[in-house]
């Protein structure tokens, strides 16, 4: 691991108080380590997630082989707002309703994808997309543009709650660091495929089921 950073609201946590002083030096390093090739790791609204340039074939290759992860299990990526989900999948009006209600939020939707991925991204010509509501990956994506946003564990294994558990697992192969603290709700996303008239629930996490389904 090259950098580690630590928020100055660690303790009292960014999140609660929605901003995260980090500073735009280290989110200017930070995209200096995504126009490289780099990974990273970052707080979310739910778990720390691993990060990385989804077009960037060979970054894509990093994520995987830190978390130990087939390609047959592809990872989800994070944007900023409606606008830049809507350039990269179909929002049909169902999903439109969700989007409205839940995001930002806790919830990852499987979509049909607008353009193409390196492999590990898009399956079945579907992606994995989210808005997370916390201020850092929000303020890099802005910056940035999308990144992959997948949970910094080995795969099967328990999702870490704070910075020193994500080392126990992944070990010091990410570049960077961002130590925010515990995570917020120790849960996952909830992940719904909203690809079609059908709403799917692939995982249940921090929203039920009955939560998603009253919004179909």
């Amino acid at each position: 691991m090259k950098i580690m950073h630590e928020c100055r609201h660690k303790e009292s946590g960014c999140f609660e108080l929605g901003r995260c002083l980090l500073g735009d030096m280290t989110i200017e390093r930070m995209i200096d380590v995504l126009n490289n090739g780099g990974t990273m790791v970052f707080p979310t609204d739910t778990l720390y997630a691993l990060g990385a340039d989804p077009y960037n074939s060979e970054a894509v290759e990093k994520v995987f082989h830190l978390k130990n992860r087939s390609f047959e299990d592809p990872v989800s990526i994070a944007v900023s707002d409606v606008g830049m989900l809507k350039e990269l999948a179909v929002v049909n009006e169902h999903a439109q309703r969700i989007v409205e209600r839940f995001l930002p939020g806790p919830v990852t939707l499987v979509m049909e994808a607008k353009e193409p991925f390196p492999k590990g991204i898009i399956k079945n010509g579907k992606l994995g997309i989210r808005i997370p509501r916390h201020p850092l990956p929000l303020q890099l994506v802005k910056r940035f543009g999308p990144i992959i946003c997948t949970s910094a564990n080995l795969t099967g294994q328990n999702a870490p709650m704070d910075a020193v558990e994500v080392v126990d697992q992944l070990g010091e192969g990410m570049d960077v660091l961002i130590d925010c603290g515990r995570s917020h709700h120790g849960v996952p996303s909830s992940v719904i495929d909203v690809s079609t008239d059908e709403l799917i629930i692939i995982r249940e996490g921090v929203l039920r089921s009955e939560d998603l389904l009253q919004f179909w």
